[in-house]
């Protein structure tokens, strides 16, 4: 799949992908202290979408991170 696109798309087809499957864990895993299993859910998802992707952990990491402030910007 990702051999059509070129280096740039593919970042931000991941990123994107990241961002899509922390918002999808927030709705199916819900809970307080559940973040650990959260995470977890989201790496082997961004693994069975792009197995090659090397850095795709690390813009779940991210997605993680800056959620909150997306959140509360989607409903200030």
């Amino acid at each position: 799949m990702l051999k059509e696109f070129n280096e740039n798309q593919k970042t931000d087809l991941i990123q994107k992908t990241a961002w899509r499957l922390v918002r999808s864990a927030e709705d199916r895993i819900v809970g307080q202290g559940r973040g650990p299993e959260r995470l977890i859910w989201c790496v082997e998802r961004m693994r069975e979408e792009f197995p090659k992707a090397k850095n795709g952990e690390d813009y779940i990491r991210a997605a993680f991170v800056n959620y909150p402030n997306e959140n509360r910007a989607l409903f200030a």
